[in-house]
């Protein structure tokens, strides 16, 4: 679902994104003791991966290339991109991921935010407390949720 607001004398932008069909499909959260045990490498076939270091150092290979991450990094997995999270042992690493279905951007596949060539590691800069904020959001509202459907 989408929403776009009209004004008269205004250039209107139309979004790349329909919102018809986007899902989030889950959400977690990862502390420094989890992190400590590297993950296998691995790929998500029906969705991509939003993940935002809260927290730490570490290193993250997405397809052949490592990146070195820290806090306020964000890094997009399109669908079907292989990768894996292994932390400093010493700072350890903190991380939010979430996994989103129904993304398709003009002239790409489903599931594809950074086409070939673009890295996937961003850092969010100035907005890292807006961006932790929303993550933070995202899992206590579905820790919230799933308490409600329990009881």
């Amino acid at each position: 679902m989408g929403v776009v607001y009209y004004k008269q004398n205004k250039n209107i932008l139309e979004p790349h994104l329909s919102w018809e069909g986007m899902r989030l499909v889950y959400v977690s959260f990862n502390d420094s003791k989890e992190t400590l045990t590297p993950t296998a490498v691995h790929c998500h076939e029906n969705n991509l991966e939003l993940q935002y270091i809260c927290g730490g150092r570490g290193n993250i290979r997405i397809g052949r290339r490592l990146y070195e991450v820290q806090k306020g990094d964000i890094l997009v997995y399109n669908q079907g991109k292989f990768h894996d999270e292994s932390a400093d042992p010493q700072e350890g690493l903190w991380f939010y991921n979430c996994g989103v279905t129904g993304i398709s951007l003009p002239g790409q596949s489903e599931g594809v935010l950074i086409e070939r060539g673009i890295s996937p590691r961003l850092h969010a800069g100035e907005l890292s407390e807006e961006i932790e904020s929303l993550f933070r959001l995202l899992y206590s509202s579905l820790q919230l949720l799933r308490g409600e459907l329990s009881s």
